[in-house]
């Protein structure tokens, strides 16, 4: 570039936004039998294998290899969720398993996670006039550089479900000679100074 800033990029992450839905349909249409099928989906397409990780009032219930579990809602009521991961992270929100009141969720055509926060950190020391911007795919989507270290994704779909990198610029520095391509000097940083930017990524208003 002729602006004279230096350019300290990161290597790109990959944003993937998992969804869990928990639903609960009954067995049969006999009104006697008290079985209830649960079923933990998602919108985005899983790695095949692991478990499938049942949660009964908050608590560890058990797992499965399928999707589905079925329940008694006599022995069994409580509020539900399920999760794919063993320390219970990424849970889906809860039905009602019960024959009075518990909590319970009802799905909209909203997507969970509504909105993403990337931040672009360094332990580069940086003076007052860095600034940051910001690709997806290799091609940039900030209008320029900014003070801002993040990026907001509002509304999440699959369009959004790309590599996301960053870079820094640092003017008047002239001990890093960085190029000003962000995709190729990942390498050249790892040989010239030890410099870690890292991307952060905040779910907010997930699962809890």
């Amino acid at each position: 570039m002729n602006d004279g800033v230096k350019h300290l990029s990161s290597a790109a992450v990959s944003l993937t936004v998992t969804d869990l839905q928990l639903r609960m349909n009954p067995v049969s249409k006999d009104p006697t039998d008290e079985r209830v099928q649960l079923t933990c989906n998602t919108s985005c397409p899983l790695a095949s294998g692991g478990h499938y990780y049942w949660m009964k009032n908050g608590q560890r219930f058990t797992y499965t290899q399928s999707s589905n579990m079925f329940v008694l809602i006599s022995r069994n009521a409580g509020s539900f969720s399920c999760s794919r991961y063993l320390n219970l992270e990424h849970r889906s929100s809860s039905v009602c398993v019960s024959q009075s009141v518990c909590w319970d969720v009802t799905y909209t055509s909203t997507r969970v996670c509504a909105l993403v926060i990337l931040s672009c950190l360094t332990t580069y020391i940086l003076n007052d006039s860095h600034t940051y911007i910001w690709y997806k795919n290799g091609r940039q989507v900030t209008d320029g550089f900014t003070k801002v270290n993040k990026l907001y994704l509002d509304s999440v779909s699959n369009e959004e479900l790309q590599q996301y990198s960053c870079a820094v610029g640092v003017s008047g520095d002239p001990t890093v000679q960085i190029p000003s391509n962000p995709e190729s000097s990942t390498a050249l940083l790892i040989t010239v100074i030890i410099l870690s930017v890292l991307l952060i990524l905040t779910l907010t208003g997930v699962l809890w």
